[in-house]
């Protein structure tokens, strides 16, 4: 306020407000004094940190130098600089995890008690967070009685406008490095040497994002039509943002792991594009699930830890290579084509060059579900009709295939009960602020009466289901004058009762408001197009119940699961999917569903 008067009496005065300052994002050199480094060294020392909905808006010191040094040239008093690409306090805790450092959150209440504990006077030693002591325990008067901490939670704070801030330094092509795992690296290893603090207890492989070359892809290509010699391989881009497990897979492995986008040119002057999708071993995915869920909390953690093998992410790495090259036309016409697939013997890891798909529709339509008309609701749930069909009633055969991985069984998921239970407990509080708290009860009693309805799903013919089925992995092509569904990633696929896909697809993609006729109508039409394709009669009040059966292992078994990593990377469309649930929930135990 002092300088805007300056500026106002006609002193030449500018104001840069920046977020939070970190370390040299070259060379990782930081202030050990400042809040973040003693919030981390905290963590540390105490085997805690504070559960709070914080946005780790920071910017390394470097790059707000060379800001303001870019800005000052420009017109304008005030200067918003914050990153464009924040992630979460708890994220930056779960890498911590997985490299080595044995912290967990805890709920705010709680960790004040152990913060009070660790850093009253007369406590041994020097607790680093003593000098903060006031900041974090001291309530506010004029704030209802809340801590300051509190009031920078991301539902209370202010978020300021830096939209024009933004443009003025992309016009200038300013680049600001990812708040990645690679920089959470070079940050640690400056904590570690300075002695900030202690070596993690794991080492940590040195992360070194791979490219692919012309050899590598005029060696994986042979058995394809774009057999040739590859001249140049350029590299467009990179995908699977918003998955933390890719991201901190790829980490801990210490290469690439995701989407990579390239476009090749073939010595007989043909351009083709491609995706490259590289498959870490299911230990390392499994692995940061584990790392995810004791963050999470103790009890939640045990449980995980207990039944890892069985939350789909076994054989993940040797699944989706298996389906991409089954050549049933029924796949062929819904699917990306692999156009050649190569193995590394050292990590296991799995390499996947898929055709990129030209012009898609609806791709990554997860946060627009007013784009889905109901003629791309009907084409999604003929086409997967028709992809079911391939397997349908042939369970022993699919059971034997060695790429299968853990399929689940009435009694298996009868087992798995205290996973479930520490599921709910975690997304209890989501799921009554945005379903009602009559959808926590509906959950409960889901989980307490799962060894009634499961058999359901068990005792139905069953097939090859996809198990991921959402607008995140699916998309609409156009093949000779035709929409047609096209569904990738395929890692999560399992044996299951087909209506299992079809009611993940409808709670994305349909609203709270649907009319008992939609649902009606969607369900019916996936009954119909399965019979149709598989040439079997299928009962429709058996499919009924059977669905709703579907419904309820979507949220015991899926959603649950979304909730918590809700708790570490902000799942936007989590609110409306759930909101969708209850309403087909409600609609189905008035009309011919289960108790």
């Amino acid at each position: 306020a002092l300088v805007r008067e300056a500026a106002r009496r006609g002193l030449l005065a500018t104001i840069y407000r920046p977020s939070l300052i970190s370390g040299d994002s070259r060379t990782g050199s930081f202030n050990r004094d400042d809040l973040l480094s003693l919030m981390i060294k905290g963590a540390v020392e105490m085997g805690v940190a504070p559960d709070l909905d914080w946005t780790l808006d920071c910017q390394p010191v470097d790059v707000v130098s060379r800001q303001i040094l870019q800005l000052s040239a420009q017109p304008g008093r005030l200067f918003h600089l914050v990153h464009d690409r924040p992630r979460h306090w708890r994220e930056c805790l779960l890498w911590m995890r997985l490299a080595g450092y044995q912290v967990r959150l805890l709920a705010y209440p709680e960790w004040l008690r152990v913060l009070d504990e660790h850093t009253r006077p007369g406590a041994p030693g020097s607790p680093t967070l003593r000098p903060l002591r006031a900041f974090f325990l001291e309530r506010l008067t004029s704030a209802e009685g809340l801590t300051r901490p509190e009031l920078y939670e991301e539902s209370r704070r202010t978020t300021a406008v830096a939209q024009r801030t933004t443009a003025l330094l992309h016009s200038r092509s300013a680049e600001t490095p990812p708040l990645d795992a690679a920089l959470l690296d070079r940050y640690f290893d400056a904590f570690a040497n300075s002695g900030h603090l202690s070596a993690p207890a794991r080492p940590r492989k040195q992360y070194a994002a791979r490219v692919f070359d012309e050899s590598f892809f005029s060696g994986v290509l042979h058995a394809c039509e774009l057999n040739g010699e590859v001249t140049r391989a350029e590299l467009l881009g990179s995908g699977s943002e918003h998955s933390i497990i890719s991201e901190l897979t790829a980490w801990r492995t210490g290469c690439a792991a995701g989407l990579l986008r390239y476009r090749l040119h073939f010595a007989a002057g043909t351009v083709r594009n491609v995706v490259v999708k590289v498959k870490a071993s299911d230990k390392e995915a499994i692995a940061v699930g584990a790392a995810l869920a004791t963050l999470c909390g103790e009890r939640i953690g045990a449980a995980y830890e207990r039944w890892q093998d069985r939350v789909g992410l076994a054989a993940s790495h040797l699944r989706e290579p298996a389906i991409y090259a089954m050549q049933d036309p029924r796949f062929v016409r819904h699917m990306p084509a692999m156009l050649g697939c190569s193995i590394d013997p050292d990590s296991d890891a799995r390499t996947l060059v898929l055709e990129q798909i030209d012009r898609p529709i609806l791709m990554n339509s997860v946060m627009r579900p007013w784009m889905w008309t109901p003629r791309h609701l009907n084409l999604a749930i003929d086409g997967l009709a028709a992809l079911q069909s391939a397997w349908y009633g042939h369970t022993e055969t699919l059971l034997e295939q060695p790429w299968i991985g853990w399929v689940a069984s009435s009694s298996a998921m009868a087992e798995m009960t205290d996973l479930w239970e520490a599921l709910a407990e975690q997304a209890g509080p989501l799921l009554e602020r945005w379903a009602g708290a009559d959808a926590v009860r509906r959950h409960r009693h889901a989980i307490d009466s799962i060894e009634q309805w499961w058999p359901l799903l068990e005792r139905t013919p069953r097939s090859l289901i996809h198990h991921d089925f959402n607008p995140r992995n699916l998309c609409f092509r156009r093949h000779a004058g035709e929409l047609r569904l096209c569904a990738y990633d395929w890692e999560l696929a399992t044996v299951g009762a087909p209506q299992r896909d079809l009611a993940e697809l409808i709670c994305f993609v349909l609203t709270r408001r649907a009319t008992d006729a939609e649902i009606d109508g969607v369900i019916e039409r996936h009954r119909a197009a399965l019979e149709r394709e598989a040439g079997v009669s299928i009962g429709a009040a058996g499919w009924r119940r059977g669905f709703h059966a579907a419904l309820r292992d979507l949220l015991v078994n899926r959603l649950a699961m979304y909730a918590l990593i809700n708790r570490v990377k902000r799942q936007d469309y989590l609110p409306r999917v759930l909101s969708t649930w209850r309403r087909l929930d409600d609609h189905l135990s008035a009309h011919g569903g289960l108790a």
